[in-house]
């Protein structure tokens, strides 16, 4: 799930929950699949300067220039 926010048009912050949906439910995602999605968003994002952090158990952080 991505929680951004916009000032004047612009992402000023975008947060995000690692979820995962099993038989029809929204559950939260396991470690393992947690570490993925970050080690995946900050190979990705490395071209565009961005990096993720984690904030909480289940919650990231992007972080930009």
């Amino acid at each position: 799930m991505y929680f951004p926010t916009f000032e004047d048009a612009q992402l000023t912050r975008c947060a995000m929950t690692a979820t995962q949906t099993r038989h029809f439910r929204i559950n939260a995602a396991p470690e393992s699949g947690l570490r993925w999605l970050m080690e995946t968003l900050n190979r990705e994002g490395r071209q565009f300067g961005t990096r993720v952090f984690r904030l909480g158990q289940h919650a990231l952080l992007l972080a930009q220039p």
